[in-house]
C-alpha cells in the first residue's frame, strides 16, 4: 500500500492527474485505510486516463488487481462528453450516501431514518444473542463492550439523535433484563392481579369489592390520574373497550356521553369496539346529542375494516408502548411555583421588625 501511495503521488506531481478542486491547495490526492482507497481528482477525461494507467501500472508488478465491482465513482459538475468518457470505464455511478469504514458518509447531517444502519446493525447482535440464552452477566458484559463500542463509534464522528438513542436504549434495557428484545417482560405481580381481580374485564370499568386489599383499591382510586397516560390506537376492536379507554380526541366515552350512553347508542357497558361494528360499517344509532354528534364525526374518520388494538402511554407530547418510571414522575411530582408577594406567609419571629417596600 506504501508504493501504492507513492506511485499515485507521482503522478500527480507530474501533471498527469490533475487534483480536486477542492484539495488542490493541501495537495491531498487520496486517503487510505488499510485495503480502503479514496482518490480524489478534477473530474477531466485525462486525469482519469492518468489514474487508470497508474491502475494498470500497479497491477503489472504486484499481481493486485482493482474490484470493478466494489468500485465506486463520485461525479458532479462536469461537462457532457466528460461523463461520456469516464463511463466508459464500466465503473458503477456512487450516489450518497455512502459507506466508509463502517460509517455512513454525508456531505449535511443525518436523518434519523439513515441511521438504520445502525440500528439494524444492534437489532441483529441482541437477536443472535437472544437465541444463546446468555446469563444476566453474560448479558451486561455484552452491552458494554459490543453495543457500546458501536455506539461510540458512531457518536465520535456524529451527534446522534434524542429519538435514535432512545431506541437504543429501549433494545438494551429489553435485552438486559429478559434476553430477548422482542417479547414483553412477564411480571408474576401484573399476571396475578389480572388472574385474580379482572377475569377479562376491564380495569377501568371494575368496581372495589369489600375483599379487595388495600394496595388494589388504592390502584382502582388512582386510576383518573393514570388515565391521562394511557392511549389506544384502534386496530381490530377486539380488546379496547368501547366505553372505557381512550380511542378517540373525545376521552373516555362513559365520562364525555354520560352515563345514560350504553342505553342511549345500545351498547353495553362492557362492550369492545368491535362490538359498535357491523360488517364494515359502524352500528349506532341517530345522534340524539351534542355529544353523540362528535362521536359520530370522529367514527366517521377511521378506515374500516380495522387491524390489531395497539395500546400507548402518552407522556406530554411523546408516546411509547413500554411504561418509564421517570418520564411519569416528571410529568406528576409537583412543581415548585413562582412566589408572589400577597402569598407570603409571616411566621411570628421569623423576619426582623423592619419597615421594607415591596
Amino acid at each position: 500500500m506504501e508504493g501504492l501511495s507513492r506511485l499515485l503521488k507521482a503522478r500527480y506531481e507530474a501533471g498527469s492527474i490533475g487534483y480536486h478542486p477542492g484539495t488542490e491547495n493541501l495537495k491531498v490526492s487520496h486517503l487510505m485505510f488499510a485495503d480502503d482507497v479514496m482518490v480524489f481528482f478534477d473530474g477531466s477525461s485525462s486525469s482519469w486516463h492518468g489514474i487508470t494507467e497508474w491502475l494498470d501500472d500497479f497491477a503489472s508488478w504486484s499481481e493486485l488487481h482493482i474490484n470493478a465491482s466494489k468500485t465506486e465513482l463520485f461525479t458532479t459538475g462536469l461537462k457532457d462528453s466528460e461523463s461520456t468518457v469516464i463511463e466508459r470505464y464500466g465503473f458503477v455511478s456512487g450516489k450518497f450516501p455512502i459507506r466508509y469504514l463502517g460509517l455512513p458518509l454525508m456531505s449535511r447531517k443525518l436523518k434519523i431514518s439513515e441511521y438504520a444502519p445502525l440500528m439494524t446493525r444492534i437489532t441483529q447482535s441482541f437477536q443472535s444473542w437472544s437465541i444463546k440464552l446468555v446469563s444476566f452477566a453474560g448479558r451486561l458484559q455484552l452491552l458494554k463492550t459490543v453495543i457500546f463500542g458501536i455506539v461510540n463509534f458512531w457518536t465520535s464522528a456524529f451527534m446522534l439523535p434524542k429519538g435514535c438513542i432512545k431506541n437504543i436504549e429501549t433494545l438494551s434495557s429489553r435485552f438486559l433484563w429478559t434476553g430477548n428484545i422482542d417479547k414483553r417482560a412477564p411480571s408474576l405481580w401484573a399476571d396475578w392481579h389480572r388472574n385474580t381481580h379482572l377475569q377479562d374485564k376491564s380495569f377501568w370499568s371494575i368496581e372495589p369489592s369489600q375483599s379487595d386489599s388495600w394496595a388494589w383499591k388504592r390502584l382502582l382510586k388512582l386510576r383518573p390520574l393514570a388515565l391521562q397516560f394511557c392511549k389506544t390506537s384502534i386496530g381490530n376492536g377486539l380488546s379496547a373497550s368501547f366505553w372505557f379507554d381512550v380511542w378517540s380526541p373525545l376521552g373516555e366515552l362513559i365520562n364525555y356521553i354520560g352515563d345514560s350512553g350504553p342505553r342511549a347508542l345500545r351498547i353495553r357497558r362492557d362492550a369492545v369496539v368491535v362490538d359498535a361494528i357491523h360488517g364494515s360499517s359502524w352500528s349506532l344509532p341517530h345522534p340524539r346529542s351534542e355529544q353523540e354528534v362528535d362521536l359520530h364525526s370522529y367514527i366517521t374518520t377511521i378506515s374500516l375494516p380495522l387491524t390489531p388494538d395497539i395500546y400507548e402511554r402518552v407522556a406530554g407530547d411523546s408516546s411509547s408502548r413500554f411504561f418509564r418510571s421517570s418520564t411519569t414522575w416528571e410529568m406528576l411530582r409537583p412543581r415548585q411555583e413562582e412566589v408572589d408577594w400577597c402569598d407570603v406567609v409571616w411566621f411570628k419571629g421569623a423576619i426582623p421588625n423592619h419597615s421594607f417596600t415591596m
